[in-house]
Formats: C-alpha cells, sequence, structure tokens
C-alpha cells in the first residue's frame, strides 16, 4: 500500500508539473532599455516560481502580439518600473483590445510599474496609474488590506502585513469595481488592486522592486506569490474552514469559506452528503431554520487544476437549558471538602452561576461547586443554568455540618515520640520504643477489630530514632537508634511468639537512619547520625544469615532525609542535612545490584525533615521539610524516575515539618501534623490527578515526631508524638478516608 501511494503521490506531482509546461510559458514583458534601475529582481521571482528556462523574457519593442496573447498563454506579468514606463504605457494603448480579448478568454495579467518618468496612465479595464514627477504619489509603506488573500498566504512564506522602503511604491492605482490588496499607510491609496474580467483577473500596481523594501524576505515571498497567484496551476486550497452553527429556530444561519488557488474557483456546498441546489458561493447561507435544517454542511471548491473539500460544519437549533439532575444536599465534615453539582442540558452549552442564600458567589461558575466546610458555609445553594435562549434555578440543596465521633478504647500505655509502629502480616500493629523523657524498651500491639492496645514482650535495648523493617517472613527487624549513645544492635520480634531476639549488630552505630526492604528480602540501611554528625555509611543486612554487610556509601553524608523503594528495585535518597548542619537539595540513587550510589538531578528546594510518597503512578511524590535558613516550607514537588527529573507540584496549604505522610487506597496522600513554629494539627490531602492539596479535618490533637500507619481496614493509625508545650503523648487517633474524619482513641476501657 506504501509503495502504491507514493506512486500516487509521485503522478500528481508530475501532473502538475506538465500542466504548468502545458500553459505554454509565461511571460515578463519589459523595455529594451534594461530592467527597472538594472536589477534583476523580477527575473528572480520569475525563475523561484516557475524554474529556470520555464518562461518567456520578452520585450514592448519586439515581441509577437499574436504569440504573446495566444490562447495556450494564461499568464503576462508587464513591468513598467523605472524607464520602461513610457513604452509600457504606449504598449499597452496600442494593444487594449487585444489584451481584453485575452484577460475575458481566461488569461492572468500582472501590470506593475513605478515610474520614474511620464504621468498619469491609463492601464485598460477603467483602471489609471497615477503617478507625480515630484512623487507626491509615492509612499514609503505599504500595508495589507485583505489578509485572507493568496498573495499573503502562499506558497512562500512569511509575508508580513506591512513593508517600507524609500520608495514602497511611486504611484497607486484607481478605478471601478478594483479591489485594494495593498494600501498606502496614510491616505489608504491603492498601491497594488484586483479585477476580475470575464475568465480572466488582473492585479495592477505602483510598486518599486522587492529589492528595496523592507523586510526584503517577506517583499520578496510576496512579489513570489503574485506569480505564483497569477501564473501556476495551483489547486484549490482551503485557508478558513466552514464554521459550526447555533441559531434560534426560524432564523437564518450562514456558513462560509476562504479558499486559494488558481481562478475561476467553483464551489458546491453539501448537505448532509446531497448538493445544494444553488449553493455555488463561497458562502452559504441557510434561511429560515428548522429542525430539518438540522445536519452536517461542508462545500467542495474545483478549479482547472482540482478540487478539496472543507470539513463539516454542523447546524443546530438552539435550546433554553433543562436540569436533568438536581444539586443535592450534603453534610460534610468541618474542614472537610464539600461538592454540590447539577446536570443540565442546553444548545449552545449552559453557563452556571452559583448562590449562596440568595448571593452570587464569585468563580462558581461551573457545573460542579467544591469548597471547604465551615460553619460559616452552612446554608441554602443553588445555581442559574444559563445561555442566550433562556436560563433555568435549580432546586435548593442544603448545607450542614456533620458531627464527628469518638471511640471510647485504651491508648498506649506509655506517651511515645520517635517510635515505629509496623504492621504486622495479622493486620495488628507492632509499636515500639520511643522516647518519653528517656529511651523506650516497652512496646504495645493494637488490634483494629478490637481497637484495643496489648502490651508485648519489650526490646531487649531501650532505643528511639530507630528502624523498624517488615521482613518477608514476617518477622520485625528494628536497628540503631539512640538511648544516650548512638546504637548499632538490631533485634527481631516474632509475632507468632511474641517475642524479640538478638541479631547481627551494625558495623556503625547510628541513630535517624533509613531503613528499607528490598526486593531480594534484604534491607538497606543509610545515613544517620552519630554524636559527631552526619553519616554516609551504609550497609545491608541479610535475614538468612542475620549478619550485616558493608555495601557502597552515600556520596554525601546526610540525616533527617527520606528513602523511597522505586517500582525499578533502586532505591531513591532525598535530602536530608549533611555533616556540617547544611540542608541538602541532592538526591541519590543506590542499585542493589551493584551495591553503588548514583546521583540524578537535584530537587529544585534543599529540605530535611522532609514527606515523601510513592505515587501509583510510580513517582515519589516530596513535601514539607526546612530548608538551610531554616523556614519550613509549603513547596511540594515530583520526581519521575524514567526521567531523572523533578517537577514542581501543588503547594501545602501549611508549611510543616517532621509531619506524616500516607498513601490512602484511593492514591490520595494524607499529610497530618507535624511543626512549623507551632504544633501542627491540621492535615491535608494530595490528589495526584488535580495535583493539589486540600485541607481536611484536623487532628483532634496537634502533634508532630509521630508514625502514621495504613491499616488493612483502609484506616489511618496516627499514635504518639509530641504536642504544645513539649508534652509527650500517649493519645491515638484513626483516620477514615472515606468520611473525612478522625476518631480519637481514648483511654477509659
Amino acid at each position: 500500500m506504501k509503495t502504491q501511494r507514493n506512486f500516487f503521490q509521485t503522478a500528481l506531482l508530475l501532473s502538475v508539473i506538465v500542466q504548468i509546461q502545458a500553459l505554454a510559458a509565461p511571460v515578463f514583458l519589459r523595455s529594451t532599455v534594461g530592467d527597472p534601475w538594472g536589477i534583476t529582481s523580477d527575473e528572480q521571482a520569475m525563475n523561484r516560481v516557475m524554474g529556470v528556462g520555464n518562461w518567456l523574457d520578452w520585450r514592448y519593442e519586439t515581441v509577437n502580439t499574436s504569440s504573446l496573447f495566444s490562447t495556450t498563454n494564461r499568464f503576462i506579468f508587464i513591468e513598467g518600473s523605472d524607464k520602461n514606463a513610457l513604452v509600457m504605457g504606449l504598449f499597452l494603448t496600442n494593444n487594449l483590445t487585444s489584451i481584453s480579448n485575452w484577460v475575458a478568454g481566461g488569461g492572468n495579467l500582472f501590470v506593475n510599474s513605478a515610474p520614474n518618468q511620464g504621468g498619469n496612465q491609463y492601464l485598460g479595464f477603467g483602471v489609471s496609474l497615477v503617478f507625480s514627477n515630484d512623487y507626491s504619489t509615492a509612499a514609503n509603506t505599504g500595508m495589507c488590506a485583505v489578509v485572507s488573500h493568496p498573495i499573503f498566504n502562499t506558497p512562500y512564506l512569511p509575508v508580513g502585513t506591512s513593508w517600507t522602503g524609500v520608495y514602497f511604491a511611486h504611484a497607486y492605482v484607481q478605478g471601478g469595481n478594483l479591489t485594494a490588496l495593498i494600501t498606502n499607510q496614510t491616505g489608504g491609496a491603492v498601491i497594488l488592486g484586483e479585477k476580475s474580467y470575464g475568465a480572466g483577473r488582473m492585479l495592477f500596481g505602483g510598486m518599486t522592486l522587492d529589492y528595496f523594501h523592507s523586510p526584503q524576505l517577506q517583499s520578496s515571498n510576496l512579489t513570489a506569490n503574485i506569480i505564483a497567484y497569477l501564473g501556476i496551476a495551483i489547486p484549490p486550497a482551503i485557508t478558513t474552514q466552514p464554521a459550526n452553527q447555533t441559531v434560534v429556530l426560524t432564523s437564518n444561519a450562514t456558513f462560509s469559506v476562504t479558499a486559494s488557488g488558481a481562478a475561476p474557483l467553483a464551489y458546491q456546498w453539501i448537505f448532509n452528503g446531497t448538493g445544494i441546489s444553488g449553493g455555488t458561493n463561497s458562502s452559504l447561507t441557510v434561511s429560515n431554520a428548522s429542525l430539518a435544517s438540522v445536519g452536517n454542511y461542508s462545500v467542495i471548491i474545483t478549479n482547472s487544476y482540482g478540487s478539496v473539500t472543507s470539513s463539516l460544519a454542523a447546524l443546530s437549533i438552539a435550546s433554553a437549558p433543562v436540569i436533568t439532575a438536581q444539586p443535592i444536599d450534603a453534610v460534610p465534615f468541618t474542614n472537610t471538602t464539600a461538592s454540590f453539582s447539577v446536570t443540565a442540558s442546553g444548545n449552545p452549552a449552559p453557563t452556571y452561576q452559583w448562590r449562596f442564600n440568595g448571593a452570587v458567589i464569585g468563580g462558581a461558575t461551573g457545573s460542579t461547586y467544591s469548597f471547604i466546610a465551615t460553619p460559616a458555609n452552612v446554608g441554602n445553594y443553588d445555581v442559574i443554568v444559563s445561555n442566550y435562549v433562556g436560563s433555568v434555578t435549580s432546586s435548593v440543596a442544603t448545607l450542614a455540618l456533620a458531627t464527628p465521633r469518638s471511640i471510647t478504647v485504651a491508648a498506649m500505655s506509655n506517651a511515645r515520640e520517635y517510635h515505629t509502629d509496623t504492621l504486622l502480616p495479622n493486620g495488628k500493629v507492632l509499636i515500639a520504643g520511643g522516647t518519653s523523657g528517656s529511651a523506650l524498651a516497652s512496646a504495645v500491639l493494637f488490634d483494629p477489630v478490637t481497637g484495643t492496645m496489648t502490651a508485648t514482650s519489650p526490646m531487649s535495648a531501650a532505643r528511639y530514632g530507630h528502624t523498624a523493617t517488615l521482613l518477608l517472613n514476617g518477622k520485625v527487624l528494628v536497628a540503631a537508634g539512640y538511648n544516650g549513645v548512638p546504637l548499632g544492635s538490631a533485634e527481631l520480634y516474632d509475632p507468632v511468639l511474641g517475642t524479640w531476639t538478638t541479631t547481627g549488630t551494625m558495623h556503625t552505630n547510628g541513630a535517624n537512619r533509613t531503613a528499607t526492604l528490598l526486593p531480594n528480602g534484604k534491607v538497606l540501611a543509610c545515613g544517620g547520625n552519630d554524636d559527631t554528625g552526619a553519616l554516609a555509611g551504609a550497609e545491608v543486612y541479610d535475614p538468612a544469615t542475620g549478619i550485616w554487610s558493608l555495601t557502597g556509601n552515600l556520596t554525601t553524608a546526610r540525616r533527617l532525609h527520606t528513602a523511597t523503594l522505586l517500582p525499578n528495585g533502586k532505591v531513591l535518597v532525598c535530602g536530608g542535612q549533611d555533616a556540617s548542619g547544611n540542608t541538602l537539595a541532592s538526591v541519590e540513587i543506590f542499585d542493589p545490584a551493584t551495591g553503588t550510589w548514583m546521583t540524578t538531578n537535584s530537587m529544585s528546594t534543599a529540605r530535611s525533615s522532609l514527606l515523601a510518597v510513592l505515587l501509583p503512578n510510580g513517582k515519589v511524590l516530596v513535601a514539607g521539610g526546612r530548608d538551610n535558613a531554616n523556614t519550613v516550607l509549603t513547596s511540594s514537588e515530583i520526581f519521575d524516575p524514567a526521567t531523572g527529573n523533578w517537577t514542581p507540584t501543588g503547594a501545602l496549604n501549611t508549611a510543616r515539618r517532621n509531619a506524616s505522610a500516607t498513601l490512602l487506597p484511593n492514591g490520595k496522600v494524607l499529610a497530618t501534623g507535624g511543626y512549623n513554629g507551632a504544633y501542627l494539627a491540621s492535615s491535608e490531602i494530595y490528589d495526584p490527578a488535580a495535583a493539589t492539596w486540600t485541607t481536611t479535618i484536623s487532628l483532634n490533637t496537634a502533634r508532630y515526631a509521630h508514625p502514621a500507619t495504613l491499616l488493612a481496614n483502609g484506616k489511618v493509625l496516627i499514635t504518639g508524638g509530641e504536642t504544645t508545650g513539649g508534652a509527650v503523648l500517649s493519645s491515638v487517633e484513626l483516620y477514615d478516608y472515606a468520611t473525612g474524619t478522625f476518631f480519637l482513641l481514648e483511654q477509659g476501657r
């Protein structure tokens, strides 16, 4: 098929070339006194359009007029500029009858003269060239008068819409039924005009050569386009397609098309595939439109060299809006998103204006109106749906606020912060270690089914700022941390037995490390700090042997960073603080296959104590944290592992560091609490589809340095942390993403 298509394309091109040659040779006609100003700009334009050797260079004084005005000749360019003017005038006077007959038979004529001699001249066809020897008729600037005309659009670009020169024109033209294509800047006199006569068309001008014009390229293209417009076999081309029309019943609708190509152009309008009698102009008016007029309209444009069919333009009858689904009452919780929606039909598509208690809401002009629910928003909402045919007002929908519920259940036995929460295979959560003035060894289990906290065996070493990783065998690896000195010890929790056993010791003691479960079941621990500052070391734990092995060091020592397992099995480490306490924007990636680190593009903002979450699309969202000036941040950005690039995304509504971030079952991200100079209770949700953060209901208690764990039932467990005044918390909260509420788990049962 491709070979056949190429064959037809080649055949079509050869056909056009043969047609050009079959027109006999186009003619450029001037005097034997020489080229205007001794410059061959016109000949260069003829070569450019027709090709070298494909046109005739004849003279007024010696031309055989029978050959010149032969019916096989379809284009003549008559140039009278400079010292050619008097000879041109005499030639036109002596041959007006022959020229008229030739144009009437379909010949195309371009007559141009910027005289340096003589005066006014009659060019025939009711058109005169107006010239004064004092150059009062001259123009420094030419202005496009019909931007859609083919000479300004095809085939050579750019052309522009204004040109200058000293002079751009020596003369102007005037006469009846002359369409202005180029005018002078001040008086509006016609520098280039067009006129049809019989089956032919003519352009008359008073322009100097494009050699003298600026911008020269645009002016040169203009000259070439004039020659192409009149002189070659140009099939039709549509420059402006007909547009869809929507009208009121019994009114008129008008479709229009603009096309270029060799004249004459013939038009045939089509309605639903059938030709329209009398629809043979560049525009079509459908009078007294009815339902029978509704459908698709197009037009076929033809000339001697081909045809083109426009795109379809639909005619439809306007109708007033009709509401098909009314807005319904909403009962959201305070500080969560509330929405009202309406569904309506109408032609044209209607616009919307929502109202609150009868007052217009600025900017609420969509079919859905969403906002954060507060007590000030409680009331009645409706929407006016309109188009130019009419309008309709919806029924009233009421906003009321839901009352949050509490659950009474035992809180943690110890207040704690900088502890770990680990979701176990049985659905329970292991809460281990932390600090409350001193390091804790205690551990408790939270059961989401019963809402109870149960003590389990304590760790062998009290610790906080440690890591906790669920292994593939269902056990939990706890490592490193701090209890007055940095720790390198590690131990395993067995959920079946409820006991701890020590395992291999790390090569380097430290706290605030990250631990990442690799696809091969091993655990990568990296960075963190000891008493001297940030660490660059990294090591890998093998559950099969219980041994830690050194692997490649981070390229930059860092603490308070994040580590995220990517879909390709590599680990992305972002930000943190270096050994000198500087906040980092740098990012690096660990490859388990080689045990090496490779830097990648840095974040746009240095940040430590930040949030990082792997999104369902495989990209990584980072948000908040604090920069090198200790400013707490609202900015967020997204890392694309496929390109290694960072892209800014919607900012947090509240600056926060040491917050928690959790990927919810619906693919959104919940950020809770944190610190920005004040302890935060506020929470917000990131929507990857909209790339925005939206405030949701707040925690019952402001807190930071708290873990957040997604439970098997889709709820999020928030435990402990530090609150206002530095108090360490034992309270626990559950977030239900389905209802957008937090439940406080209070001690008392």
